[in-house]
């Protein structure tokens, strides 16, 4: 148990950032990461965001992201009784009329730009899904927990309170219809993540026995705004060779903090799906309370993030 504890907070101490590093932080440029966002074209996928007009959330089929404007198409009068809402206009639509799709243009100040689909308060997340995470830490098994807590916007503030606050880079995949353990899905919907951690309440309640059990990880990760999403939404195409094309990349304050690839996943999409529906009888403890992933008769609700 000691050699547990010790390797545990060695891990924790290695995310915190010494005096040196802050020093050294406050003599580097910040690069101006947004200048230009690369969208994809739409045949390879369909990128979507919101923004607010008189109060109401209005929705962008996205073209262009270049010097901290966003164009696009407006796509609301396409909306079912004018829900902003992307995943709702993907059922009602398919992908083929969306990469077809004409419509009036719209410029909206990225600034504006507000969480791009309506989610649920229940994801699904995994526990060193990444080689390197896993040497790390010497924990080889991934595994999976429920993380209690909903999206919020990109520029929402992150309670500090007395927490032992670490982050990291996600990303979440978004289920567009409900999965039931005898179906994969063709589409899925992807956004960036970043996933807080109060890695105090983790190191009290997690079981140095069996770190791959998840206990304690739903308690650590499940503070309302520890997971704060990017401002676009992301249906590919084709998401398995979409995804594996990525690079992830976190920086703080002009630093990068991770670096990774999807394509890298220990458990690939697919995995995480077979793993978290094998998973439904399972419980955790939260707050007082005991809570499950989000399963129900062998089905995942649509609208889940799963944090891969």
């Amino acid at each position: 148990l000691v050699s547990a504890w010790f390797t545990a907070w060695v891990t924790v101490d290695r995310s915190l950032p010494s005096p040196v590093h802050e020093r050294a932080r406050k003599n580097q440029a910040t690069p101006d990461l947004l200048a230009r966002v690369d969208i994809a074209p739409r045949g390879e996928a369909l990128t979507f965001a919101r923004f607010k007009q008189n109060g109401q959330p209005r929705l962008i089929l996205v073209t262009d992201f270049v010097k901290g404007q966003v164009s696009g198409i407006d796509i609301q009068s396409q909306l079912p009784d004018g829900a902003a809402d992307p995943i709702a206009l993907f059922n009602l639509m398919g992908y083929a009329a969306l990469e077809a799709l004409e419509g009036p243009p719209v410029k909206v100040a990225a600034d504006d730009l507000i969480l791009p689909f309506p989610g649920t308060d229940n994801q699904i997340a995994v526990g060193i899904n990444y080689p390197a995470h896993s040497d790390e830490t010497a924990i080889t098994q991934s595994f999976v927990f429920p993380k209690r807590t909903a999206a919020t916007d990109h520029r929402a503030k992150v309670p500090a309170r007395d927490y032992l606050l670490d982050y990291e880079i996600e990303l979440g995949f978004v289920l567009l219809n409900d999965l039931s353990r005898d179906a994969l899905p063709k589409y899925v919907g992807l956004v960036l993540s970043s996933d807080y951690t109060d890695r105090a309440a983790l190191m009290r309640h997690v079981n140095l026995r069996d770190v791959s059990s998840g206990e304690g990880f739903t308690q650590g990760k499940s503070e309302r705004g520890f997971m704060p999403v990017g401002n676009l939404f992301v249906i590919p195409k084709d998401f398995q060779r979409f995804y594996k094309s990525l690079k992830l990349e976190l920086w703080c304050n002009g630093e990068k903090r991770q670096e990774a690839k999807p394509a890298n996943l220990i458990w690939d999409v697919q995995r995480i799906l077979f793993e978290a529906l094998a998973r439904e009888s399972l419980r955790w403890k939260w707050n007082n309370e005991v809570v499950s992933l989000p399963i129900k008769d062998r089905r995942i609700p649509a609208r889940t993030m799963i944090l891969s």
